[in-house]
């Protein structure tokens, strides 16, 4: 899992954040849900790319049709 959240943004923790903020930062009420957290850790940044990936799946067409906005 750890070498899942630093493939895809880095090794640092402050590094980590501000990459997973723009990268959901087309979904405004996740960003701002994330925003308020106080303590990462890499089950965090995972549960955030999953309630991204929930949502933009729940948007695109009926939820059938894979976004190539999604985080894998």
């Amino acid at each position: 899992m750890n070498d899942v959240v630093k493939d895809i943004l880095g090794n640092d923790v402050k590094q980590r954040a501000k990459a997973l903020s723009a990268l959901i930062e087309d979904e405004p009420t996740i960003l701002k849900q994330f925003q308020l957290e106080r303590k990462y850790s890499y089950e965090l940044f995972l549960n955030y790319i999953k309630k991204y990936n929930e949502a933009r799946l729940s948007k695109e067409n009926g939820g059938g049709i894979v976004s190539e906005r999604m985080i894998y």
